[in-house]
């Protein structure tokens, strides 16, 4: 008696000599299916067995390494193996990543060696994050494709500017990627959204709005995101100061007095009135003054030496005009011709 895999008992005798059995004095008894054809296997020649062997039908087929879950960083490549128990190249296999049939074309490459089925992934994208899921037969496996992303950095800085008091002030950089969260400090502290300053976000461009400058806006501003920062520094100027309404000559009498008048568009900072190059400062004789717009020199008990030149100096303008002082005489020849 031999044993003989797919049969649970194969008789061997011999047909009139002793020795080894061939195939001819084969003869099979109580037959089970195990993988191999099922029958009552009895003693014939060697020709017919060429047409009537039986061959093994199905076998039973698994999955001996299953998919594992990848996780990786955004750009890079990873890759997804099964492996079965059994190579039978009649086998079509499909592999889906979120739900979308992969592995033909791209980004994605479904290869098979022997046994072992990988599917390839080149330049994970955020996007391709899910269940990735392979499948022959009515076998199945099932993992996860986990994409991190990769922290946004800055990829154009914030550039330092200058403006003037009053307008509106926008500091922008780009970042690496569109809507990547952003934080924006000032002098080192966090800055939020209020009447102040407007965030915003357009497309890979973050923006700070300081509305309505002024000198003490003036710093360094920060905006900062998890893998890098930028820093710029925001001058704001007084905005330059004119006369609406400029000094005039005058006519004077000596014992009189003589007031020059002048108007700025915005409330003075500095006023410094001469009289030809000499600073004047306020006594009997010169009283300056400053009502809102309006900027006055009082000359009191003229006199001839009072005659000359005089300014207004406001820092981003000056103003000037003569004073001519008349004498008695001169006054008494008037009324004469008078």
């Amino acid at each position: 008696m031999m044993r003989t895999p797919g049969f649970s008992q194969l008789e061997a005798f011999a047909e009139g000599a002793a020795g080894p059995p061939c195939l001819g004095q084969l003869r099979a008894r109580q037959c089970q299916p195990q993988g191999w054809g099922a029958g009552r296997l009895v003693s014939k020649s060697p020709a017919w067995y060429d047409h009537h062997l039986l061959w093994p039908t199905d076998l039973h087929v698994g999955i001996t390494k299953r998919l594992k879950t990848v996780e990786v960083l955004e750009g890079q490549s990873c890759s997804f193996e099964c492996v079965l128990s059994h190579e039978n190249t009649g086998d079509v296999a499909t592999w889906t990543v979120g739900g979308k049939t992969a592995g033909g074309s791209g980004r994605f490459r479904a290869t098979r060696q022997g046994r072992k089925y990988t599917l390839a992934v080149q330049d994970a994208a955020p996007s391709d994050a899910g269940e990735v899921v392979f499948s022959v037969r009515d076998l199945t496996s099932k993992a996860s494709l986990i994409v991190r992303e990769r922290p946004a950095h800055i990829t154009k800085p914030l550039e330092g500017q200058r403006a003037a008091a009053g307008e509106d002030v926008v500091l922008s950089c780009e970042l690496s990627r569109a809507g990547a969260p952003v934080r924006w400090l000032r002098a080192g502290k966090a800055i939020r959204e209020s009447q102040k300053y407007d965030l915003v976000t357009e497309g890979t461009r973050a923006m700070l709005v300081v509305r309505a400058v002024s000198p003490k806006d003036s710093g360094e501003y920060t905006c900062e995101t998890e893998a890098s920062k930028s820093t710029a520094s925001l001058l704001v100027e007084e905005k330059a100061n004119r006369f609406t309404e400029e000094l005039a000559d005058l006519q004077a009498e000596e014992k009189g007095t003589a007031v020059f008048v002048c108007k700025t568009e915005l409330p003075a900072a500095t006023v410094t009135w001469r009289k030809g190059l000499a600073d004047l400062r306020a006594s009997r004789k010169y009283t300056p003054s400053q009502e809102g717009l309006t900027l006055k020199l009082t000359i009191s008990a003229l006199d001839k030496a009072d005659a000359d030149t005089y300014s207004c100096d406001i820092g981003q303008a000056c103003s000037q005009a003569r004073l001519l002082v008349q004498g008695e005489a001169w006054r008494r020849a008037g009324l004469r011709r008078g």
